[in-house]
């Protein structure tokens, strides 16, 4: 169970805890690193960088193995 100032986040195994995580308080605290939250509007087709590589990923919160990098 995480909890947030004395309230239920979300209750799991830490496993569910870690690939399913009920918001980004959650999110942010399991795992170590912890989660890197990049703001990617959904149906964006992902984030854009300078080299022109895209990272394509759920339009969520995502843990860095959760992303892959597909050229343009």
């Amino acid at each position: 169970m995480v909890l947030n100032a004395g309230e239920i986040q979300q209750v799991g195994t830490p496993l569910e805890l870690y690939e399913r995580h009920a918001n980004l308080f959650v999110a942010r605290f399991i795992g170590s690193p912890t989660m890197n939250i990049l703001d990617v509007p959904p149906g964006a087709g992902g984030l854009r960088l300078k080299n022109n590589m895209t990272l394509r990923g759920p339009s969520q919160a995502s843990r860095p193995e959760h992303l892959d990098i597909a050229a343009r």
